[in-house]
């Protein structure tokens, strides 16, 4: 192949890079930056940003830096969770919010749990939060739905009242310490 073949065939690729490369590599607008003070970044940086797995990139600029021409400090946020009325009431109780991780502990102690019992604290659960039920049931290959909604709808009638107080009694039963 001579020096003209080689150049048929970059010509030919040449479009191929070039798409590639403003997709890839191009900076965001203005207002597709989540920074407080917008630079030209390195393109990995840019492309992080754009994928939404990705975390928020923060650039954190002070004035005197800014004179020194110090580059501005980066970090990536973690998800922030709002501080609501429900959020803080909570944080009040820790200490009764053990119960949530009780499972846990039960894994820990070698403690298993057989199915059906698994059964019946989501019927109760679900007969609890939501009363009867009110879906149709799962198909023929749907088998641990199936046995979800027979186990919920076994107790079709019982009020939500009871319903709480049997999940209690169950968790009774199965861990007595729970409520220290």
């Amino acid at each position: 192949m001579d020096v003209f073949g080689y150049f048929r065939i970059f010509l030919s690729f040449f479009p191929l890079f070039s798409v590639y490369f403003t997709v890839c590599f191009r900076l965001p607008s203005i207002e597709g930056l989540h920074t407080i003070v917008a630079y030209q970044e390195s393109p990995f940086c840019v492309y992080a940003k754009r994928r939404k797995s990705a975390r928020v990139l923060i650039t954190l600029e002070c004035t005197e830096s800014r004179k020194l021409g110090v580059p501005p400090s980066r970090y990536y946020t973690s998800k922030n969770k709002v501080n609501t009325p429900e959020r803080l009431e909570l944080m009040k109780y820790n200490k009764y919010l053990r119960r949530h991780t009780l499972h846990k502990e039960i894994n820990a102690t070698g403690m298993s749990v057989s199915n059906e019992d698994k059964l019946s604290f989501y019927k109760y659960y679900k007969q609890a939060m939501l009363g009867d039920c009110n879906t149709s049931r799962p198909g023929l290959f749907q088998v641990q739905e199936r046995y979800k909604w027979d186990a919920w709808d076994s107790v079709r009638g019982m009020s939500q009242e009871s319903a709480k107080e049997s999940y209690v009694q169950l968790l009774d039963k199965l861990s007595p310490k729970w409520r220290e």
